[in-house]
């Protein structure tokens, strides 16, 4: 594949606002108080729900967002508003780490 191809697709994904593979964390990989979180949720999101979080710390509650967008038709408008709430979120709280879909 060419250079120009490559950044043709690379554009196009940007552009769709999909998330990218990168943007996506396991729930084994969040903090304790996040997995708890996820847990609860779990349930409820069926296969087109999608929760995304952000966190800058471990430990401090302060320093983390988590959010879920159920009883959707569509999982990339899941993704979507999960990302969009969980960035409102983030500015809020000032946390510099980027917004991530947590991977079911």
């Amino acid at each position: 594949m060419n250079r120009f191809a490559c950044n043709a697709i690379l554009c196009l994904a940007l552009a769709s606002g999909s998330a990218l593979a990168t943007d996506t964390v396991a729930p084994g990989q969040l903090p304790d108080a996040l997995q708890g979180m996820w847990r609860n949720y779990q349930p409820d999101l069926g296969e087109l729900g999608r929760c995304a979080v952000a966190y800058d710390s471990h430990t401090d509650r302060d320093k983390m967002v988590f959010t879920c967008s159920v009883g959707i038709r569509i999982t990339a408008e899941g993704e979507r508003r999960s990302l969009a709430r969980c960035e409102e979120m983030r500015s809020a709280k000032n946390i510099r780490s980027a917004c991530r879909l947590v991977r079911p």
